[in-house]
């Protein structure tokens, strides 16, 4: 039985990684990865968050969550979920807040990402609105059934 468990979400306004204990609910963790370009708080400091030296600050507007600065929030996003699935041997479940597209670089870089960590993935969310296309693009790309695929609640 894994003991933590960890949801991703790439793309949509913030890129964010929450991680928590099954075991201890005092154990839980939520950074959201933003782009470096809005760095302009005054009290941030540098944290060293998956073997990257990285800005960081707790602010009012995410109770709870430290706000980490990334020149690729996406990246940040998936670099520190495979930091905590490498540290505790744990799935994690993906959530996608933008729209697929063969188009889209982010898009192709979120599906290569999780097809090349698709044994620690147990499940991929969609937006509720998404389309049949987003989801066969999804299903060629990844090689996966239509078991791990669920709407976003």
């Amino acid at each position: 039985m894994k003991h933590y468990e960890v949801t991703a979400k790439f793309g949509g306004p913030t890129n964010r990684v929450s991680f928590s204990s099954t075991k201890n609910p005092e154990i839980s963790h939520k950074l959201i990865m933003e782009d470096s370009l809005f760095a302009r708080e005054l009290n941030m400091t540098r944290r060293f968050i998956a073997n990257r030296s990285v800005k960081a600050v707790y602010r009012e507007t995410y109770p709870g969550s430290l706000i980490t600065y990334w020149i690729d929030p996406i990246v940040g996003a998936q670099k520190f979920t495979e930091y905590v699935i490498s540290t505790f041997r744990c799935d994690v479940t993906v959530e996608l807040g933008l729209r697929l597209s063969k188009n889209s670089r982010k898009s192709l870089q979120i599906l290569d990402w999780i097809q090349v960590n698709e044994q620690f993935v147990k499940c991929v969310k969609f937006q509720e609105n998404a389309s049949e296309t987003e989801i066969l693009m999804f299903l060629e790309t990844t090689r996966w059934t239509k078991d791990v695929i669920k709407a976003v609640e």
